[in-house]
């Protein structure tokens, strides 16, 4: 007795694999434009710090505009350099491969769930035989270069923090990544293999350098003097908010996080005003920051992403 075969249940569309993650994906941008939105009229109801910004920002040398856009450039070929250090123990990846890996994933990760973290595993893997394993743990490595060189920078943050010259205050905050820059130096020339770790730890205190100068700018611009380890502070929550996968790039998440912990460095004594008057600052400087990074992170963006497509077609991965 011969039998018909079996039919195949069609599924819903939300049933089908991955639907859930684009879900996450819509309700990841809906929550990152509702924070950004409430961030912007935060800050838009408190008309002083909008007033100081304005009167400020019109009044500023060009140098510190400049400052605001060069440092995420800076931010984006460091991060390259550190991760191609890392990567390079599990595979040979071209530099070039790296720096527009990373630019790329600038832009695609202002989506949710980071899709350039993501596109960037996928690319190592095929292109340059690197295990999603061995991917993972650079990730990890990367993480844990940034808590320590942070660590590192408070530290001297603090002990300067009574200092008045800018020009020694500068010499102590670089002082942990000259001090690990030379250890890299000195390991790789006595042919040690944790050479490379060190000098991405090296490279990555160099990055966290880079975000601290970047929040200096931006509260400058919107007209408020902060003091070097609150900026060191904000530079860390900054980095964690970045890695929540919710919203794409910390969209939201991040502008809040500095302002509220600008808030709660106001102190416990500090009246309710001005707490609000403290986040609607830290608001109104990581809404500037942000705005100096997207302008330069979509041209960066899609030229990286238009010359790795173009390796793409060539079947080659550098």
């Amino acid at each position: 007795m011969s039998t018909s075969p079996r039919r195949r249940r069609r599924r819903a569309p939300w049933g089908r694999p991955g639907s859930f993650d684009s879900w996450r994906r819509v309700i990841g941008a809906a929550v990152g434009v509702l924070l950004l939105t409430a961030a912007v009229w935060a800050v838009w109801s408190r008309g002083s710090v909008v007033e100081d910004a304005w009167n400020t920002m019109r009044e500023a040398p060009a140098w510190l505009v400049g400052g605001a856009l060069v440092l995420p450039l800076a931010s984006w070929l460091l991060t390259a350099a550190a991760f191609w250090l890392l990567t390079r123990r599990y595979a040979r990846v071209p530099a070039s491969d790296m720096v527009q890996l990373i630019g790329a994933a600038w832009l695609l990760n202002h989506l949710p769930l980071r899709p350039g973290m993501v596109g960037r595993v996928a690319f190592h893997k095929k292109y340059h035989g690197m295990a999603v394993g061995d991917s993972i743990r650079v990730m990890v490595a990367a993480m844990v270069c940034s808590g320590v060189s942070l660590g590192l920078l408070l530290v001297a943050a603090v002990g300067v923090s009574r200092v008045e010259s800018t020009l020694w205050t500068a010499a102590c905050l670089a002082g942990p990544t000259v001090g690990v820059g030379a250890v890299a130096l000195f390991a790789r020339a006595v042919g040690a293999s944790w050479w490379r770790e060190v000098a991405a730890l090296g490279v990555r205190s160099l990055d966290m350098l880079a975000w601290v100068g970047r929040y200096a700018i931006v509260f400058a611009l919107v007209g408020q003097d902060v003091s070097v380890e609150r900026l060191v502070i904000v530079a860390a929550v900054c980095q964690v908010a970045m890695l929540v996968p919710l919203t794409g790039n910390g969209i939201g998440l991040r502008e809040w996080a500095v302002g509220l912990t600008l808030a709660a460095l106001a102190g416990s004594a500090a009246t309710i005003d001005v707490r609000e008057q403290a986040a609607a600052i830290g608001l109104a400087a990581d809404l500037l920051n942000r705005a100096a990074e997207t302008v330069l992170a979509v041209p960066v963006g899609l030229a990286c992403s238009w010359l790795l497509a173009r390796k793409v077609r060539r079947g080659r991965g550098g």
